[in-house]
């Protein structure tokens, strides 16, 4: 197939969407398609990640940051949000806060992205002027994509997939006013009612799009790439020490670490054996709640890595650390951390999701074990402690714990269906 792949996030520029929408191109290209990536250029991200298909294969559009009007007077770019809403992270208090709340939900339609549909738009037609594509594949957060990508099937009749690695207006995440959710509803349906198929993450988010919406839903689950873990990782060290690794960012109130802190209080002078490390960005919950539960002597945090050197850190840990967030909304979330550490193969320790899609994979590939309680988390880390001391390491994980989710498998699967939906439009 000759596809048109549309994704905002792509690298260099390094999130947890461009680690998933780099691997399916690199997989599309090896399985023998032909892919053109239309993506954003000079983002405020850093540009840590590796390409992985040739550079002529992507195009980098310029964009026009709708919230830079206002980024001086609410503290500067890295104060406004560009993502989307996160609106347990409140930046800013009283009447700035309200503004800059209300700016965004009138502005940032239906995403902080917005500024990037002219600039997409233009250069997706000059491409496919030079370049038909068989099929548009539009991959989302930011929504901006799937926008972009309706919109160029409508004026060239292509047909087109949308892929929802977080839903739209089901986000578990997001909050908006009563109005704003109105307009976006209607917006969603305008844009993926126009798809020849839909493709989410997990059954659960797939069973919300199955009740909206008519066309074929395929689940594509994340991924790990065997290509990107050490051949040799370091044993961890025999000192007697455990050590736990969380690798990415937090938010509050849906991915909370109290519970293993208070786990650690109760435990007493046993806990001296545990340290737990947190590497990336906007840690200070971290910090704070570890001083609230008396263990900030136990807990270290550390600056944000690069992907691969994330996944060094995760092959060399005692323990994997995963918060995917507790409560119903969450229950259909699989992080892209989960697989990874499933490609790691170091047992894990999951926090707060007892039931959900995460916990429920967990523990049905016998890759570690779920916890709400500080005393069964107590429990557990006493026996680790034990395993380390006895035996001077907690083994690895067998290797067929993470059979089915390499990337490659789960791009071949997507490859099946982007098949079945080209055939299906074609005949009608």
């Amino acid at each position: 197939m000759k596809i048109l792949f549309i994704t905002y996030h792509f690298p260099p520029y390094n999130s947890v969407g461009a680690v998933r929408t780099s691997k399916t191109a690199k997989y599309l290209v090896e399985a023998g398609h032909e892919v053109k990536v239309l993506t954003c250029g000079n983002q405020l991200l850093p540009d840590s990640l590796s390409l992985e298909i040739p550079e002529k294969n992507v195009e980098y559009t310029p964009w026009f940051n709708i919230n830079s009007p206002v980024s001086y007077v609410l503290g500067g770019t890295k104060q406004i949000s560009t993502k989307g809403y996160v609106p347990s992270i409140r930046y800013f208090a009283g009447c700035t806060y309200f503004l800059g709340t209300f700016y965004r939900n009138l502005l940032n339609f239906p995403d902080g992205q917005i500024g990037w549909f002219p600039f997409a738009k233009r250069f997706g037609n000059q491409l496919i002027h030079r370049w038909k594509p068989d099929l548009i594949f539009g991959s989302a957060i930011p929504n901006t994509a799937l926008l972009v990508a309706s919109t160029l099937s409508k004026k060239h009749n292509i047909p087109w997939v949308a892929e929802l690695r977080d839903l739209w207006v089901d986000n578990h995440q997001w909050v908006r006013p009563a109005w704003r959710h109105f307009f976006e509803k209607k917006l969603e349906r305008h844009v993926l009612s126009s798809a020849s198929g839909l493709v989410t993450v997990s059954s659960p988010l797939a069973e919300i799009l199955q009740s909206k919406y008519s066309q074929p839903c395929e689940i594509i689950t994340n991924g790990f790439d065997p290509d990107d873990y050490p051949d040799s990782p370091k044993v961890p060290s025999s000192n007697g020490v455990v050590h736990l690794v969380h690798t990415g960012q937090l938010f509050n109130h849906w991915r909370d670490p109290s519970p293993l802190f208070s786990a650690l209080e109760l435990m007493g002078d046993e806990a001296e054996k545990v340290r737990v490390h947190f590497f990336g960005r906007y840690l200070n919950l971290v910090r704070e709640m570890a001083m609230k539960h008396n263990v900030s002597h136990l807990v270290q945090t550390h600056e944000p890595v690069s992907h691969i050197e994330a996944l060094r850190i995760q092959s060399e840990a005692d323990i994997l650390l995963l918060i995917p967030g507790a409560g119903n909304k969450n229950n259909g979330v699989f992080t892209t951390k989960l697989f990874e550490y499933l490609g790691a193969r170091r047992p894990i320790l999951c926090v707060g999701d007892d039931g959900g899609v995460a916990s429920n994979l967990i523990q049905g590939r016998g890759a570690g074990i779920t916890f709400n309680e500080p005393e069964g988390i107590a429990r557990q880390m006493r026996q680790w402690i034990k395993q380390k001391h006895d035996k001077g390491g907690i083994p690895h994980l067998p290797s067929t714990v993470g059979e089915g989710y390499s990337r490659k498998e789960q791009t071949d699967k997507l490859i099946r269906f982007l098949e079945s939906c080209l055939k299906k439009s074609e005949s009608t």
